[in-house]
């Protein structure tokens, strides 16, 4: 039984870990990969090195779809700012965000980033990294195991 329960707690801490680390990773894109997804149905952007699925969006996009679909599968940065975008719309795209395309993997401040024109620069710096260096991860699943492996032994010499 404890064995059961010791392998389902493991279960429970991978998965926790597998979830973070995906959030923690960044996806990135090719331009030969964006510049696949040019049709309504299947319809992605880069701006400022960020990569959105817009697809979701087309039909409710105020300029229509077709505005949208003509400048897809390519970075579009000047076309965006050249509209003139709400804050609005620059925080509604995040929900899109897919990844970051290639070259821009470690931007930080403005240039990875939707600008909001109306606030000062100070607020406009980028967070710390979230990126992971490789060499971190074996390190966690090791001491995660470690510590079940103590937790079991821990268990069963408490049966005794």
């Amino acid at each position: 039984m404890i064995g059961f329960k010791l392998a389902a707690a493991c279960w429970r801490v991978l998965t926790a870990l597998k979830q973070k680390l995906q959030e923690i990773m960044v996806r990135v894109i090719s331009v030969d990969e964006l510049a696949k997804h040019t049709r309504e149905k299947d319809c992605w952007i880069a701006v400022h090195g960020k990569v959105y699925d817009v697809t979701p969006f087309l039909k409710d996009h105020p300029g229509g779809p077709e505005v949208v679909v003509r400048i897809a599968g390519r970075d579009v940065s000047d076309e965006y700012e050249d509209v003139g975008h709400s804050d609005f719309a620059r925080d509604k795209a995040q929900e899109f965000e897919v990844g970051t395309l290639v070259g821009h993997e470690n931007d930080t401040g403005p240039t990875g980033t939707l600008l909001k024109t109306n606030v000062p620069k100070w607020a406009q710096e980028a967070p710390p990294s979230r990126s992971v260096s490789f060499p971190l991860v074996p390190v966690v699943v090791a001491g995660v195991s470690v510590a079940l492996v103590a937790a079991y032994m821990y268990m069963k010499s408490r049966q005794r």
